[in-house]
């Protein structure tokens, strides 16, 4: 289980390197686990890499007061599993049944005779779906998309696709449901001297009678069909759709399809207006049991996702998108424009591989115009898409963080990262026999495809957003990379930091010889990346200073999905997207710009195809005061707001 076990490294790193909150970690790989500690002298395993650990809560307690730790922390992990020899279980207990938490009261009062308070892994997107679903009878639903012929004489189409079955990530294995199989004519003009193809969204119109059989089951990973090994057994099984409709109609003019999978996933409708209900009901009920809750174990704060890197895929494409009733509704609320199932095909991007031409093999997406506008408005569609999915979630997380401290009139710290995958040192490279980690920041012909569009799909793709909620908060940006191409995981620790309610945000990194390690550890000290104490002591415990700042193309994904952030590999200088930029940002008389702390006297622009509304108006503001203000990026259409500029 290759993948497997870089997730489990991630995550015990990502343990690590929190801040040293003083805490004892008990993590859990089952029910039974949490069962055994209401007998506090029973040891059991809690094993954290591959030197055996066994332990009892009072020893795990008592070894703690040793220490000085005021914090006990209990959280589940699947991915420790492979480091106990137990077998895999069905995770029953949910944190809102009344068994959990009288359980978690027993190792809060324990844990208080030894003046500890306890780390819960409570507010998190991941943990809360089975729960929600059986309080709600709501739950996530994602769509699963892909494009082909369809004969226009009388609409007959014949399409093959992956059907995906378990997803798996750091709460375990689950399964993912297939509810439905939908399918939308349209009709298509290519755009002249460009990769894009011109659909209006009237001219996308539900097909009915759509017919599919399953054919072999096949391990993404392990390449072993389903013949010789049960789903259950395999890492990311898939299984071969074919479908289909026969000619009943003729529809003039429509010669392609969309077929749409509709999944339903075991997550939070984040949009709905029962969520924030839900989740100050669940902090009322721990609160009213007299759980001594302290802080939330926050690792990895993505909504429901498999953390399997490259194998979500169909023609080479991550084609699958989050999309409840709720967040429609909330979209269309927000912007005064729908979003329905069929805009699903303005996120097809890849390569038209059914057309009998050379150009199959060249990637194209769908576009709502023929325009410049039109064009420009589909980007703008994409890119409200992305960051009201992330918005939101840390908006409904933020909120209930809130609550929980002011019921429990105490600061509830978060410390972690929001993704488990970044880019450059997650994304994917073809280098044949070379060593592909030294390939993964040059963007030649080697590159193939950038993880960002997954993270962007799974809201966890805005690290300055996810601060809101993340305090402190760090990154993992540096994993399994290449020594000395890592500063810019520093340079984007010093960059949340800078905007965070605790300034001083770490930079993780491991899959490199310890001597490597020590190498990166002394850049973090350079940065101010939570360095050591006499580091800390010399400089106040604040990042560096640099008087340069990059604006964080957080659009580049909803523009050209196959890049995502691939520019942000520079360390010296800090990163700010640019509405963070316009909300904290003030304008000096010297023509800086002022943002928490730290002051700019330069102000870079990658790539702001759609500029925040007001950026235009800070950086003139900048630059007749005298700052210096670079723009590489393509001239502005629109902006954030989709007024003309």
């Amino acid at each position: 289980m290759k993948y497997v076990k870089k997730i489990v490294v991630i995550t015990l790193f990502s343990l690590l390197c929190m801040p040293p909150l003083h805490s004892a970690v008990i993590i859990l790989t089952s029910d039974q686990q949490l069962y055994d500690l209401m007998d506090p002298d029973k040891k059991m395993d809690i094993s954290l890499g591959y030197n055996s650990t066994f332990m009892s809560l009072r020893e795990v307690c008592e070894a703690a007061k040793s220490r000085g730790d005021k914090e006990l922390t209990i959280a589940f992990d699947e991915f420790f599993r492979q480091y106990r020899p137990q077998a895999g279980t069905e995770r029953r207990l949910t944190p809102d049944m009344d068994e959990y938490v009288k359980m978690i009261k027993f190792i809060s009062d324990f844990a208080k005779k030894y003046d500890m308070g306890i780390c819960l892994s409570l507010l998190s997107p991941l943990e809360l779906g089975p729960a929600y679903k059986n309080q709600t009878n709501e739950a996530g639903r994602w769509l699963g998309y892909k494009v082909g012929m369809m004969n226009a004489t009388d609409g007959a189409f014949s399409l093959s696709m992956w059907q995906q079955m378990y997803w798996t990530n750091n709460k375990g294995k689950f399964q993912i449901k297939l509810k439905n199989i939908k399918a939308y004519a349209f009709k298509e003009k290519p755009v002249k001297s460009s990769h894009f193809i011109a659909v209006h969204p009237d001219e996308i119109v539900e097909i009915k009678d759509v017919r599919w059989e399953g054919g072999d089951t096949v391990d993404v990973d392990g390449g072993e069909y389903g013949l010789k090994n049960s789903a259950e057994e395999m890492i990311f099984p898939i299984r071969k759709l074919r479908v289909y409709r026969d000619g009943k109609q003729k529809m003039e003019g429509y010669n392609r399809v969309m077929v749409l999978l509709e999944y339903e996933t075991p997550e939070m409708d984040y949009f709905s207006d029962r969520a924030p209900l839900f989740l100050q009901q669940l902090i009322d009920k721990y609160k009213e049991n007299n759980v001594n809750l302290i802080s939330f174990y926050s690792d990895e704060m993505h909504i429901q996702q498999d953390w399997a890197y490259f194998s979500h895929h169909e023609g080479g494409q991550f084609n699958t998108r989050f999309l409840t009733e709720g967040f429609s509704q909330k979209y269309r609320q927000k912007y005064n424009q729908p979003f329905d199932d069929k805009y699903m095909l303005y996120f097809v991007y890849g390569a038209p591989y059914y057309q009998a031409t050379a150009k199959a093999v060249r990637n194209v997406q769908y576009v709502m115009g023929e325009t410049p506008e039109e064009i420009h408005r589909t980007f703008l569609l994409r890119d409200r898409y992305y960051k009201m999915l992330n918005h939101g979630v840390v908006d409904l997380f933020k909120n209930a963080k809130d609550y929980a401290e002011k019921i429990y009139d105490r600061e509830m710290p978060t410390s972690a990262h929001a993704s488990w995958a970044e880019s450059p040192t997650i994304d994917y490279w073809d280098v044949e026999k070379l060593h592909s980690n030294a390939y993964k920041y040059e963007y030649t012909s080697n590159f193939v495809w950038g993880n960002t569009v997954h993270q962007a799909s799974a809201a966890c793709y805005d690290y300055f957003k996810w601060g809101e909620y993340l305090q402190p908060t760090g990154n993992d940006f540096a994993e399994t990379g290449w020594g000395d191409r890592n500063y810019y995981g520093a340079a984007m620790a010093t960059s949340i930091g800078v905007v965070n309610k605790y300034p001083n945000a770490y930079a993780a990194a491991w899959g490199f010889p310890k001597e490597a390690l020590h190498w990166k550890n002394t850049l973090n000290e350079a940065y101010g990346a939570q360095p050591s104490r006499p580091m800390r002591t010399l400089t106040g415990n604040v990042h560096r200073d640099i008087e340069v700042l990059i604006l964080y193309p957080m659009s580049l994904v909803a523009v050209e999905e196959r890049f995502g952030s691939w520019m942000t590999q520079y360390g010296y200088a800090n990163y700010l997207t640019a509405d963070k930029f316009v909300e904290m940002g003030k304008v000096l008389e010297d023509g800086s710009v002022q943002v928490a702390e730290k002051k700019y006297q330069t102000v870079v622009a990658m790539f702001e195809p759609l500029p925040q509304t007001g950026l235009l108006e800070m950086m003139g503001q900048m630059a007749e005061k005298g700052g210096n203000v670079i723009w590489f990026s393509t001239p502005p259409l629109l902006d954030s707001d989709g007024t003309g500029c």
